[in-house]
């Protein structure tokens, strides 16, 4: 059995299809992330401050969110909750 040669635009599109649909992943899990740390913020708190909810639309970073999302169930009020660190 031959196995045809792949020309080399066929193999760089499949890379560039591959990495797309990666960035596309992990863009959605942290759009996941940031709006289940601001539902459960909303849901123990009431209302959240813009600057916080803008701060958090703006983290990049999947474990600042976990930590972040770890501090919404355990804080006591949402003086707790500090983007910082």
């Amino acid at each position: 059995l031959e196995v045809p040669e792949m020309p080399y635009m066929m193999i760089f599109e499949r890379d560039a299809m591959a990495k797309g649909r990666e960035e596309g992943r992990v863009e959605g899990d942290l759009r996941t992330k940031r709006a289940d740390l601001l539902r459960i913020l909303r849901l123990r708190f009431g209302e959240v401050p813009a600057a916080l909810e803008a701060g958090v639309e703006a983290i990049e970073a999947p474990a600042a969110l976990d930590t972040l999302l770890d501090r919404a169930v355990l804080s006591k009020s949402l003086d707790e909750i500090t983007l910082g660190g």
